[in-house]
Order: structure tokens, then sequence, then C-alpha cells
């Protein structure tokens, strides 16, 4: 079997949850010697709307054709794990269309969150932009300080293009001084926001997060009251554990004999809300950006049962040469990070060479070799970062992923990269044409680094993303 289309046991995500089966035709990555990028959990549910351990879970159940069998448990709520996601500390959750009622032959109804493409669940994650700044949030920082570096290299690109086009706006020192000094503050910004990414991709965390509560309420049909359970290892409203489960190591509550003789006769309503109490991602340490975790002591009922009952993983530096060997130089966002950081590095020598004092004492060929190939390394760097980041989120090499917010960040990057190595390559020349296409790539290349940024920026702040999937699709 290909590497990406199987994890690592050590590595396999949501391995200590029990509800969640892994669909294994839903495992792949577009990179076969590259670990899986995605993945798809499904929580089954029997024909009394009762939900059923993994174990329990037939063999048969993940084949594609195993919905219309009868008699076999159905899928009724997906967790569509991403590489992606996972190092965002994002929790994907996708949903049946049901379109306000149960789904045909189907006892079990889902009260979930509104979808991520609703007006009103965009509208809100524009204001949390507006107002809301999760400064201990590694993944909020690299979005923020990547928007506010591409802001600064697009002032850089008019103290440049702006003259050329508009003569008369032209004031002395603007190219040397302005120019300079905002092109060395925006190379530093984006090593500063390059060395983040970079944390951000060694501080995945390899357990798996699920991240959603689910509670379940059965109704019988004839009458208004409910008798209310709960999918094993999912988290209630309270953090209690019912008293009645707690010492025979079952999870769900006990049935009496009239809920059992009944419950084929009932429907299930399943309410899905964020279990941020119970995230084991390290992006809600609010105490600090690159510290412990936090400390999150789990019920046999949690949403995210580790190995142990605390979370006890600190904060990684450095990947050890092992995981580096076994796992990291196997995974395509930690690669594609790894680029970024190289190449942001090397174009911050360009940078620096940019500042009066400097910029203006270089020779031909010193400029050429300390200011003009740092950029065209650097901008290339980008491009090949910008690729494999789009690559990431695609299922297949060439099938573009155009509904997924990181597909579209690493779109806008790669053509940032492409303007910040077309200017060093008509850069080497000094004829006017080429002094005006220079100057131009970069302006054009700062405002598609800033697109994607917002975008970035944006995809931080949307922890808990709910997509609708259509009856009988399956997305891979």
């Amino acid at each position: 079997m290909l590497r990406s289309n199987t994890f690592n046991p050590e590595h396999e995500p949501l391995r200590h949850n029990t509800t969640f089966a892994l669909n294994q035709d839903h495992t792949r990555g577009p990179v076969p010697f590259l670990n899986p990028t995605r993945a798809r959990y499904e929580q089954y549910y029997n024909a009394a709307g009762l939900p059923v351990t993994k174990e329990d879970v037939p063999a048969e159940a993940s084949a594609k054709d195993s919905e219309a069998a009868s008699g076999k448990p159905k899928p009724v709520l997906t967790y569509q794990w991403t590489s992606r996601d996972n190092r965002k500390g994002r929790h994907r959750l996708i949903v049946p269309d049901t379109s306000g009622s149960q789904e045909e032959g189907s006892n079990v109804a889902i009260n979930a969150p509104k979808p991520s493409n609703s007006l009103s669940a965009i509208a809100h994650n524009l204001w949390l932009m507006l107002v809301y700044y999760p400064i201990w949030d590694i993944s909020f920082d690299v979005a923020y300080i990547f928007t506010w570096g591409s802001i600064i290299w697009v002032i850089n690109g008019f103290f440049a293009f702006l003259p050329l086009v508009r003569p008369n706006t032209l004031f002395a020192g603007e190219a040397l001084l302005g120019g300079g000094i905002t092109a060395f503050i925006g190379a530093t910004v984006f090593e500063i926001g390059s060395v983040l990414l970079l944390l951000e991709a060694v501080n995945a965390g390899q357990e798996g997060c699920f991240g959603w509560a689910v509670e379940n309420a059965w109704y019988g049909n004839s009458s208004s009251a409910s008798e209310e359970t709960q999918a094993p290892n999912q988290q209630p409203q309270s953090n209690n554990a019912p008293a009645d489960n707690q010492d025979n190591g079952d999870s769900r509550p006990a049935l009496s004999e009239k809920t059992k003789a009944t419950a084929s006769s009932k429907s299930t309503n399943i309410s899905v809300r964020p279990d941020r109490a119970h995230c084991t991602h390290h992006h809600r340490n609010k105490r600090n950006l690159v510290g412990r975790p936090p400390s999150t002591t789990l019920t046999p009922q949690s949403s995210n049962p580790p190995s142990s009952t605390t979370s006890t993983r600190t904060w990684t530096w450095l990947p050890t040469l092992s995981a580096l060997r076994t796992h990291y130089i196997h995974d395509l966002g930690f690669l594609a990070s790894l680029i970024q950081f190289f190449a942001a590095t090397i174009f911050w020598i360009a940078g620096f060479t940019s500042l009066p004092g400097i910029y203006d004492h270089l020779s031909a060929g010193a400029l050429a070799g300390a200011y003009w190939t740092p950029q065209i390394i650097g901008g290339l760097g980008f491009v090949t970062s910008g690729y494999l980041f789009m690559l990431e989120t695609q299922t297949v090499w060439w099938r573009p992923a155009w509904r997924t917010l990181g597909w579209h960040i690493g779109l806008w990057n790669l053509v940032g990269g492409v303007g910040f190595t077309l200017c060093p390559a008509f850069g080497y020349g000094s004829a006017s044409w080429r002094v005006y296409q220079a100057s131009l790539s970069t302006f054009w290349g700062s405002w598609a680094f800033l697109g994607g940024s917002v975008v970035q920026w944006y995809e931080s702040l949307q922890k808990y993303p709910v997509e609708v999937e259509k009856t009988g699709a399956r997305k891979a």
C-alpha cells in the first residue's frame, strides 16, 4: 500500500476515539511517497438510532456501497481530517443535507451549527477579524504577521512603481530611503512569519482532535417527552459524567426494558456543538505562545480521549532526528513550511542590502550577487512553497481544490512568489523597460501576498468549519 494511503499507527489521528471509524477508502494524499493529507472518520448509528463503537462497525461498512446495504450501520456524522486543518487547530465537521427533515429511511436528525459558507457564518468570521485578536494562537500570529508584512511590501511597491507612472509624485530619496527601508522591514517581517510558520508545522498535534461535543436525544413518535443519552466518548453539556454509568465502563446510560423495546420506533436527535474546553490543540492555550499546551483532564465521555488522562505534550522547538526521519520529512505541510523558511531567510539578504548606505555603495557585480540573486532564489522558494501548500489541500496533484481556503492561500502566495521572482529577473539590466517591469512585478506581487495573507487570517479564526454534504455525495 502506498504511504499516502495509510497512517503510521503512532501518528493516526483520532486513534484513541472509540466512536469514529476511519474510512480507509478516503485516506489519501496527492504525493504517493508522502504522508496522507486527508482522512475521513465516520460515526455510525444502528437501526435503533444508537451510536456504535468503531469495533462494532463491520469491515464492509467502509465500502462505498455499504450505505445502501440493508441492515448495515449508516454513517451520520463525518469528521474530515486534513493535515492543514490539524496544523491550524481547525475541526471540520461534515453533516448530511437533510433539507430541514430527517434523511429518507433514517431515524436520525442532526442539529449542527450553520454551514461555514452561509452568509451569517461568513459575516460572523469577518466581524471576528475586526474585534478578535488571539495572539496566543500561533496560526493567527502567522497570518497576522504576513498580512502586515504584505502591507509593508505594498507600500514598497508604491515607492518603486508610482514615480514611473506618475513622475510628479517623485520626491527626494523616495526610491533609496522609502524603498530601501520598507524592503528591509518587509523582508524582516516575512522572516519572522516564516519562523512561526515552521514552528507551527513542528508542533502540529499528531493525536488528532475531534473538537465537537455530541449529544443524542430519543424522541418517541407519539410522545412529547424525550429520553436523553449520549454517544460514547462524546462530551455532554455538563462536564460531569452520568452517575449511573461511571462504574461499569459503559459511557452510554443504561436503558430500561421499556426503552429497549421501543427504541426502534423512536427517532434520534443529534445535537453537535464546538467543544473548546476539551480541544487538545495548542492554539487554545491563552497563557503563552510557546509553552505547555492546556492541561485538560478528560473523562470517559470526552470527545478527544488521549492515551492518558491528561495532555502533557510540551512545545517543540526542533523535532528529534527520529521524528524527522519517520514523520516530518514525509509531511507535505512541514516541507512547504521549511522551504518557505529557507526562502525567506535568503530573501532577507536582499532586504538587508537594500538599506541606504549599503545599496548605494555596491558595485554592479556586488549588486547582482548580494541584492538581485537572493531575490531570485527567495522568490523561487516562495513559488515552490505556495505550490506545495496548494498541493496539500488537493486530493490528487492535478485537481484544484477550489472550495478549500488553504488552496487559495497557497495560490495567491504562489502568484506573489512569481512577482518577487520576476522583479530581480528584470532588475539585472538597466534598460528603462526592465526597470519598469521590475517595479511593476514587485507591485502586483505584493498585492497577491496581501490577498493570500488576508484569507489566511480569515481561516485562522474559523476553528469549527461545518460542511453540508448532499445525500449520496461522497467527497474524497
